[in-house]
């Protein structure tokens, strides 16, 4: 280690200490430290991308989650309002059978739920009032209403859905089944 250390005297009384010297002209980082140093560089970076990237993937992750709970528990709390304050289930007619669509008599009025496309809508006849249940970050896959029960009991509605999260960003769609069974009151 040439250049790095040299004794002087410093003082009058005949001390020497060891001082750093001015590096020499010429001296400076060689190739291997360079390449080191790089190297340890890109492997901090790699973990850092990465980190950045698990917590985009979890923030879209969480988001479809929160739109799928909140497009299903919409869908089911205006269901079961219907359902209960109904008169009577017109359709489906008969126990046991699935079908895809609900039709209530609420008063006077005639409540229509119905998969189109991939929308669950909503039709009323007296107020002629209609319109899709599901926002445009959800689409329906499935949907079935079951008349469960007897002729006996009142009627009560099984209901399944399968709601699926539109993903814009296409790395793949979260889906989310619900079910519940509500009754007339």
């Amino acid at each position: 280690m040439k250049g790095l250390f040299k004794l002087s005297s410093k003082n009058n009384q005949g001390f020497t200490f060891l001082r750093k010297a001015v590096p020499e002209q010429g001296e400076g980082f060689t190739l291997i430290e360079i390449l080191i140093y790089f190297g340890l560089l890109s492997v901090i970076l790699i973990f850092v991308v990465d980190l950045f990237l698990n917590v985009g993937e979890f923030s879209i992750s969480s988001r479809a989650e929160k739109q799928l709970q909140e497009d299903g528990s919409f869908i089911l709390n205006r269901l079961s309002y219907d359902i209960q304050r109904a008169d009577s289930i017109l359709q489906p007619t008969n126990f046991g059978e699935d079908e895809n669509s609900l039709s209530l008599q609420i008063g006077s009025e005639t409540v229509s739920y119905s998969l189109s496309g991939t929308a669950l809508l909503l039709s009323e006849t007296v107020s002629g009032r209609s319109g899709s249940l599901n926002s445009n970050l959800t689409r329906l896959n499935t949907v079935f209403f079951r008349k469960v029960g007897s002729a006996q009991t009142k009627p009560t509605i099984k209901i399944n859905l399968q709601l699926e999260y539109v993903d814009p960003t296409k790395q793949g769609n979260a889906v989310k089944n619900f079910e519940t069974v509500v009754g007339l009151r």
